[in-house]
């Protein structure tokens, strides 16, 4: 029993003393192992530090030395080396494809430069100025003929009196018709009455009352041509001591008509005198001064010049004023008026 339990306590001992070799032997790598790798460390950090001294040297001798040119990036290719490329024949409906599309593109091109060259030329045209691509040739239009000017038709007023004959006088400015009327009154006239109208060719017109007057430079009073008609009746009477001329026309304003006639009396014969200086008066009138008389009712107011039958002679008969340059034609004219109406041209 005894032997049994010595050899069970040499076994357990054995046992322990492996251990503890073992762990000997561990504990003494491990402190191999720390060794290495401190002995690493020293020897790494040596030579870190000769690459960083090694760098540095590097940088400064690259900034003490000239800048190296850098060589070009493209390798050439070896000689030994060769690039073989195999080209593919298109097909002939891609090489049509490839033809139009190339055309277009060429067309595209022109189409772009004309439409920038339009455009530049538009701007730098100054205002009002067409580019010379837009001028358009001028179109010759055939010349208007103005149309012929019709001049106004001539408006001749109904005769006052029945009248034998007629005469137009043409005149184109108011001085001629002293002459005119002077030379007709020394033609030959048939019996009765010659009516005398005289035509402004200028303004394509038969003169008035006013113009007629104003014509001879007749001055009258102010109001007259208010109380009187413009269309008048101017007539040649002819009688055994030469052709005598007279007006009709119709009074338009009775009142005070006749006292402004006698007011007038004073000075008519200075105020007519060119008028009856074309009929032939010569020399102051035989009586200074009018007289009054009275035929089939009407108020007659004359003034002689001469024996041979001239004068002023004027009447307000019904609705017209009558003035002539004789006696007889005053009468004559009286007659007319007081027989029935008859108008004539």
């Amino acid at each position: 029993m005894k032997n049994q339990k010595k050899e069970f306590f040499k076994r357990e001992d054995i046992k322990t003393m492996q251990k503890d070799i073992s762990q000997l032997r561990e504990q003494e790598a491990e402190k191999e192992r720390e060794k290495i790798a401190a002995l690493k460390t020293a020897e790494e950090t040596r030579i870190e530090r000769e690459k960083q001294e090694k760098i540095k040297r590097g940088v400064e001798e690259k900034e003490r030395r000239p800048p190296v040119p850098i060589p070009p990036t493209t390798l050439p290719i070896p000689p030994s080396i060769s690039v073989e490329t195999k080209r593919l024949k298109p097909a002939p409906s891609e090489k049509i494809l490839i033809r139009v599309g190339i055309m277009l593109i060429i067309v595209l091109i022109f189409v772009n430069i004309f439409l920038f060259w339009n455009w530049y030329l538009r701007e730098e045209a100054l205002p009002g100025q067409v580019p010379p691509e837009e001028v358009l040739p001028e179109e010759v239009l055939p010349e208007e003929v103005p149309p012929e000017e019709v001049p106004p038709e001539i408006i001749i007023p109904l005769s006052l009196i029945p009248i034998e004959a007629s005469s137009t006088l043409e005149i184109s400015a108011p001085e001629e018709l002293s002459t005119l009327f002077s030379q007709v009154l020394k033609t030959e006239l048939t019996e009765g009455y010659t009516r005398i109208l005289i035509q402004d060719i200028e303004e394509n017109k038969i003169l008035g009352l006013k113009e007629f007057l104003e014509g001879f430079g007749v001055k009258v009073p102010e109001g007259f041509y208010e109380k009187v008609g413009q269309d008048f009746t101017l007539f040649l009477f002819k009688q055994k001591q030469g052709n005598r001329w007279g007006l009709v026309t119709k009074i338009t304003e009775k009142e005070n008509l006749a006292f402004l006639l006698k007011n007038w009396e004073e000075t008519m014969e200075q105020d007519f005198g060119n008028l009856f200086t074309a009929t032939g008066k010569e020399g102051p009138a035989l009586t200074p001064y009018f007289r009054a008389a009275s035929y089939k009712g009407a108020s007659l107011r004359y003034q002689t010049f001469s024996r041979q039958d001239l004068g002023i002679c004027y009447s307000l008969f019904n609705d017209y004023f009558v003035f002539t340059s004789s006696w007889e034609s005053l009468l004559k004219t009286i007659d007319q008026l007081a027989s029935p109406p008859h108008q004539s041209q």
